[in-house]
């Protein structure tokens, strides 16, 4: 899975954990955090989409 750049570990951390260190023990949990990481990032690049939208007033 590829992340964009400048991609903070920190939103996705706990998900991250459960897929990269259960070793296929339990399918399901990773199935949910592969789901947990794919909504962040979407959050995340929405936000910025946001952003650069509209500068914010001096």
């Amino acid at each position: 899975m590829k992340l964009p750049k400048a991609f903070p570990k920190k939103e996705y951390g706990k998900a991250y954990r459960k897929v990269h260190y259960t070793n296929g023990k339990d399918i399901e949990t990773l199935k949910e955090a592969r789901g947990q990481i794919s909504t962040a990032i979407r959050s995340l690049v929405k936000m910025r989409k946001k952003q650069k939208k509209r500068p914010t007033k001096k």
